[in-house]
C-alpha cells in the first residue's frame, strides 16, 4: 500500500501471501515437527502495520541450528531481504528477523519440542506432525512463571538511586549524553513499576500507551527540552517524582513500607543541585 507520504508499504494481501508461502515451504522440511503462528497474526493481524511472527519447532535439539541456518538462506532466496538480525537465546534456541521488501518484518523463532513454551497468550498451530505442540503450548502457558512483584519492586527501588545520582553528577560535569542515557533508565524504572501496578506488559513499551492518562502526562515532563544540563536536571526531577509515586503505590499494593527515606535523601540532593 502507498502511505500518505507516497512510501510504498506492504499490503494485507502481500502479508498474507508471504505467510502462506512460508508455511507451505516449511511444511516440506521433514525435520520440522510443526509451525506456530504467534502474535496478532494468529488471530488475523492487529492492523495494517502488523508483522509476521512464527515459531518453527524441531523434533530434536540437534536439528535446531542446521534448520535455522538452512532456512535463513532459503528465506533470503525466496524473498527480497533488505535487512536481517540474529539473536541466539541458547545453543538450541534462535530468533531470526527479516526486513522484506516494502517494509514487511518477518520474525522466526527456531526451537525444539523439549524447550517449547508459550510466551504469549495468542498463538495458532499452523501444522503439527508431532501431535504434541498444542498440548505443550497450553500446559506451559497455564503453568508459566508469574511475575514476582516483590522482586520487581525491590529491584527498581534498589537501583533507582544509582541512576538518579549518575544523571545528576553527569549533568553537573557537563556530560550531557551520559546524563541523558541514565535519565532513560530512571524513566524505564517508573514504567516498570507502573506496568506492575496496572498489570500491563510494558516490556519495550508494548502496552505502555494503555497506562493511565495522568501517569503518561506526568511522564511527558521527564523529556528534557534540550541537552542543556538545566533541562536535564528538570527532567530528572520529574522522572524521580514519577518513579516514587509509582513506588509508593506498589509498596501499598504489596504491603511493604514505602521508600520514603530514600526518596527524601534523593530529593535533598536534587534540591541542592537544582
Amino acid at each position: 500500500m502507498a502511505s500518505e507520504d507516497g512510501l510504498q508499504l506492504f499490503t494485507a494481501a502481500q502479508r498474507q501471501e508471504t505467510l502462506d508461502r512460508l508455511l507451505a515451504a516449511l511444511a516440506t522440511d521433514e525435520r520440522i515437527a510443526g509451525v506456530i503462528v504467534v502474535g496478532s497474526g494468529s488471530v488475523g493481524f492487529e492492523d495494517a502495520y502488523s508483522d509476521v511472527d512464527l515459531d518453527v519447532v524441531m523434533y530434536a535439539a540437534d536439528d535446531v541450528a542446521p534448520v535455522c541456518d538452512a532456512w535463513t538462506e532459503r528465506i533470503r532466496a525466496m524473498f527480497e531481504v533488505w535487512g536481517q538480525f540474529s539473536t541466539n537465546y541458547a545453543p538450541d534456541s534462535f530468533l531470526r528477523g527479516f526486513l522484506l521488501a516494502d517494509y514487511l518484518e518477518v520474525d522466526i523463532g527456531f526451537v525444539h519440542l523439549g524447550n517449547l513454551q508459550a510466551g504469549k497468550w495468542r498463538w495458532r498451530v499452523a501444522f503439527d506432525r508431532s501431535g504434541q505442540i498444542e498440548a505443550i503450548q497450553q500446559r506451559t502457558w497455564t503453568g508459566r512463571q508469574r511475575t514476582d512483584a516483590h522482586a520487581v519492586y525491590e529491584h527498581a527501588v534498589g537501583g533507582i538511586w544509582h541512576y538518579v545520582l549518575h544523571v545528576a553528577v553527569a549533568a553537573r560535569r557537563g556530560q550531557v549524553w551520559r546524563a541523558l542515557h541514565d535519565l532513560d533508565a530512571v524513566r524505564l524504572l517508573a514504567f516498570e513499576l507502573a506496568g506492575l501496578r496496572y498489570e500491563l506488559d510494558v516490556t519495550r513499551g508494548r502496552q505502555a500507551d494503555q497506562l493511565p492518562a495522568e501517569f503518561l502526562a506526568a511522564l511527558e515532563e521527564t523529556l528534557p527540552g534540550s541537552s542543556a544540563p538545566a533541562d536535564i536536571l528538570r527532567a530528572l526531577r520529574a522522572a524521580t517524582a514519577c518513579f516514587f509515586e509509582q513506588a509508593r503505590a506498589v509498596a501499598a499494593m504489596l504491603g511493604d513500607e514505602p521508600p520514603d527515606a530514600l526518596a527524601g535523601r534523593l530529593w535533598a540532593l536534587l534540591d541542592a543541585w537544582r
